[in-house]
C-alpha cells in the first residue's frame, strides 16, 4: 500500500520471481513427475509475464518455439527465475512508446547442452555504456545463475533490432 514508486517495483518484481517458481512446482504437481516439461513452462511463464507486465498502451505478440525437453526440478526452477527476468526485462525496457512489439523464445536440445534463447524487436541498449555503468540487478541474476547454476553460458547481443540473450544448460531431458 505504499506510494513509494521505488518499493511497487521492487515489490512486483520479487512477486514476478515468485511466480516464475511456482509455475514450476505447479507443473509438477499436476503430472506427479520428478521433471517439468521446458515448453509449457515457459508458455506459462511467458503467459504470466504479459499478464502482469506493465507495457501500457503497447501490444505485445509473443511464442514459444523450438524442441522439446523435460528437465529436472533444479534445472527448471532455475531455468524458470532466467527466463522470467529476461521477459521482465524486455517488458520494462524494450518497448517504450511502442504501439507493438514482439518476444520470441526459442528452445534448442543438443546431446549435452541445450539452449534457450529469449528475444524481443524493442529499442535494444547499448552493450558498451551498459558495461560502463555496470549491469543492472537483474542481469547480474542472469549472469550469475547461469554459470554457477546451471554451468552454462550467456551471450547478449542488442541494437536497433531489439535485445537477443541466448543461454545454456546441461541437458538433463529424459527419454
Amino acid at each position: 500500500q505504499t506510494r513509494d514508486k521505488e518499493v511497487k517495483a521492487f515489490a512486483k518484481t520479487i512477486i514476478s520471481r515468485i511466480r516464475s517458481i511456482n509455475v514450476t512446482y505447479d507443473l509438477l504437481a499436476r503430472t506427479g513427475a520428478n521433471s517439468v516439461n521446458l515448453k509449457a513452462m515457459l508458455v506459462r511463464i511467458m503467459e504470466s509475464s504479459l499478464e502482469s507486465g506493465n507495457v501500457s498502451g503497447c501490444q505485445i505478440s509473443a511464442d514459444v518455439s523450438g524442441d522439446e525437453l523435460e528437465l529436472t526440478t533444479s534445472t527448471a526452477s532455475t531455468v524458470a527465475l532466467i527466463v522470467n527476468e529476461l521477459l521482465q526485462n524486455s517488458l520494462k525496457y524494450a518497448f517504450q512508446g511502442r504501439d507493438r512489439g514482439t518476444i520470441i523464445l526459442t528452445i534448442e536440445k543438443g546431446t549435452d547442452d541445450s539452449w534457450i534463447t529469449v528475444s524481443d524487436d524493442g529499442c535494444g541498449f547499448d552493450e558498451k555504456s551498459e558495461k560502463k555503468q555496470g549491469s543492472g540487478l537483474g542481469l547480474k541474476l542472469i549472469d550469475s545463475l547461469v554459470k554457477s547454476k546451471l554451468k552454462g553460458q550467456i551471450t547478449i547481443s542488442s541494437g536497433d533490432g531489439g535485445t537477443s540473450t541466448r543461454f545454456s544448460f546441461r541437458s538433463t531431458a529424459k527419454k
